[in-house]
């Protein structure tokens, strides 16, 4: 089973300036569920992983209220996610780990072929998606940041412990709704690029779950089966999921 991971990022906001995070999350560990980011400018929330998006979301609320509790002043800081938060690029980086069909997920992607067409569904999947959530100048200025740094490349991950960390999107902390179908899309697409078609059924409002579908062994006189090229949402799907 493939669990997720994330660690994305945010700034904090006093008055509409941007406070960097090492000098309000005093004490905070770079192992906590909650601390500065690498740099030490912006937050970064640390969840536990989950083999579930809507799972892996719930642990990152669990991580912003363990931090409140920790940090009662909090209270008082706009949080800012998305590309470019407070002026700042802000990342929403992806951890893929556990195990698909009895192989260690670090295993599977160290064939660079694999890893390869992976991280290219998952960019083209994912630069589409964010493309229709930050518009406008916060967008241009993402487009620009990942055209002249190596942030938020296309293909960017690094190798970790549990599997690898995808490092191409920005910060969808956003809304939960967003980001439960910027994992979900991540997930989905993993998945269908390693093996055989999966799917996500809409078991109750905000609960998206995941299944294999495999493809069947043998077909009924005069059945067919289809390859599917693409796929759409349309705004019935986003109320009926909220309910």
């Amino acid at each position: 089973m493939i669990t997720l991971g994330a660690d994305p990022e945010f700034a904090l906001l006093l008055n509409g300036r941007r406070i960097a995070a090492r000098s309000v999350l005093t004490g905070a560990g770079t192992r906590s569920i909650f601390g500065p980011d690498g740099g030490s400018v912006l937050a970064e929330v640390r969840p536990a992983p989950s083999p579930s998006p809507v799972g892996l979301i719930t642990n990152i609320q669990t991580s912003l209220q363990h931090a409140v509790r920790r940090w009662p002043h909090l209270a008082y800081y706009q949080w800012a996610a998305g590309a470019y938060p407070g002026g700042y690029p802000a990342g929403g980086h992806i951890h893929f780990g556990g195990n698909w069909e009895g192989t260690s997920l670090i295993e599977m992607t160290r064939h660079h072929d694999r890893m390869r067409n992976t991280l290219n569904h998952l960019d083209f999947v994912l630069t589409e998606f964010e493309a229709l959530w930050s518009t406008g100048e916060l967008h241009r200025q993402w487009l620009n940041r990942r055209g002249t740094t190596t942030f938020g490349q296309p293909g960017a991950f690094r190798f970790q412990s549990h599997g690898f960390e995808y490092r191409m999107p920005a910060s969808w902390l956003i809304h939960p709704t967003l980001a439960i179908a910027e994992t979900t899309l991540a997930l989905l697409t993993v998945r269908w690029s390693l093996s055989h078609p999966i799917g996500a059924t809409l078991g109750a409002p905000y609960k998206l779950e995941v299944h294999d579908y495999p493809y069947p062994t043998e077909l009924e006189p005069g059945a067919v089966l289809l390859r599917m090229i693409a796929s759409g949402i349309c705004g019935t799907d986003k109320h009926t999921f909220r309910g």
